[in-house]
């Protein structure tokens, strides 16, 4: 008797050491499982949060490109976007609504090289700050002219069919108009990283549709008599073509920028008090004020408290005399 009660002492201890690491393990893993589900909930929180602000972000940005086509169309400005909150290149303050904001930015294709419009000068302007051989630069020009126009002659350094269909992917010149500034890949002498540094802000193929009639449809032009093809808008041109313009420099582009940030520049008189009479015979030639109907309209719409915004860009074509407009292009960032 005394002998079994003696051995049963540290079997119950050993039980209840057992007992207890089980509890323990059963607790961690407890702990575990609750830290995942509060995780997954939190994360799904905020997923949820994301995908609302997402919603009203986007929101956001669409009655910002509403208002600045609005603004647009009812504007009694030649630039078509008012004379001090709505213009072309100007900074714009973002606008309050509904629990958020959005900041427009608008611009004009007019201060674009239009590719199946514009003449030789151009296209060199276009080529002037690249950083390759001038034989290259040539080449470019030469080509981009061969491309669009009808026959199958290349000039001295430019490309036809014999060159095009020799390639080891072949393909067609198009032997007309450019349909949009991407087919500048398929041209000779033109890399993907000459297009992306130095031509994808600075061309355009608008104006090329206009409205007909009293309906929405439309017919294509590429010759539009409200802008002039072979210049470009001096208000509405990024500082990077502002400053391939022969005559104008740095601090002439700097001028030019301080002036168009509370209004446009809207005449030959202006412009020479701006730049001075040195610059202004040089750049003259090239240079226009008229605008084009097709504006590109950049929008970010932001929700309050939040890091999560929406951006729309958008190459809308608008009939002010009409009051029709048309959104040709529609990304959403």
């Amino acid at each position: 008797m005394g002998t079994s009660c003696e051995s049963s002492g540290p079997i119950r201890s050993s039980q209840a050491g057992v007992a207890l690491l089980l509890v323990l393990w059963v607790l961690i893993l407890l702990t575990v499982i609750v830290g995942q589900f509060c995780y997954t909930m939190r994360t799904e929180t905020n997923m949820t949060r994301n995908f609302r602000d997402a919603a009203q972000a986007d929101y956001l940005a669409r009655a910002g490109l509403k208002r600045a086509i609005y603004a647009i169309m009812t504007s009694d400005d030649k630039s078509g976007a008012g004379l001090n909150l709505w213009r072309v290149n100007a900074d714009i303050p973002a606008l309050n609504l509904a629990g958020g904001s959005y900041k427009v930015q608008i611009g004009n294709e007019s201060g674009k090289i239009n590719l199946n419009s514009a003449d030789d000068d151009l296209l060199k302007l276009l080529v002037s700050g690249l950083k390759i051989a001038r034989k290259e630069r040539v080449t470019i020009v030469h080509s981009i002219l061969d491309w669009r126009d009808g026959d199958n002659l290349h000039r001295g350094l430019g490309a036809e069919n014999a060159y095009y269909t020799s390639l080891p992917e072949p393909y067609r010149a198009s032997n007309g108009p450019f349909n949009d500034t991407y087919e500048l890949l398929r041209v000779k002498g033109v890399t993907r990283e000459i297009f992306e540094n130095s031509f994808r802000d600075r061309v355009t193929v608008y104006p090329e549709e206009v409205f007909v009639g009293d309906d929405a449809y439309y017919e294509v032009r590429y010759k539009n008599e409200e802008v002039e093809p072979d210049r470009i808008n001096i208000n509405a041109a990024p500082e990077s073509l502002l400053l391939a313009i022969p005559g104008v420099s740095r601090s002439t582009t700097e001028k030019i920028n301080r002036y168009r940030k509370s209004k446009d520049i809207d005449s030959q008189s202006v412009l020479l008090k701006i730049v001075g009479a040195k610059p202004f015979r040089k750049m003259i030639d090239y240079i226009t004020f008229d605008y084009s109907p097709y504006y590109d309209i950049e929008v970010t719409g932001r929700v309050s408290d939040s890091r999560v915004s929406r951006s729309i860009k958008a190459l809308v074509y608008i009939n002010r005399g009409a009051d029709k407009y048309r959104i040709l292009n529609y990304t959403i960032g």
